[in-house]
């Protein structure tokens, strides 16, 4: 019988397990994603964006603007102008009841379903 440990993980540990899980996230198929699903103009940082969005998600956390912020080093207001950009484009999906000073997003099922993982 196996015992685990839990331990209560920093908000360091939360920002360098999503850089390590972004470095996993091939550019490229994020990028053929977004341009599959007729996403213009399609700048790098856009793709960037998306990748880090992919990667919270993978963690199984809440995509928000001040994770993003954090993670990109810009403020939080150019980081929820992004944010709602990719939901407006149908990338990502802002939850219901999340409050306006703390909006949460998922990636969408339409991108996981484009980039080949179940959403």
């Amino acid at each position: 019988m196996e015992v685990q440990v839990q331990r209560k993980l920093s908000a360091d540990d939360v920002l360098e397990l999503t850089r390590r899980e972004v470095a996993e996230i091939p550019y490229e198929r994020v990028y053929y994603t977004l341009k599959m699903m007729r996403l213009k103009p399609l700048f790098p940082q856009t793709v960037e964006m998306m990748r880090l969005c992919l990667a919270v998600h993978r963690l199984g956390l809440r995509v928000t603007a001040f994770l993003i912020a954090t993670l990109r080093d810009c403020t939080k207001e150019n980081a929820l102008t992004s944010l709602h950009i990719l939901g407006d484009k149908k990338c990502l999906t802002l939850l219901r009841g999340s409050k306006e000073a703390w909006f949460q997003w998922i990636v969408s099922p339409d991108f996981l379903q484009h980039y080949g993982e179940e959403g």
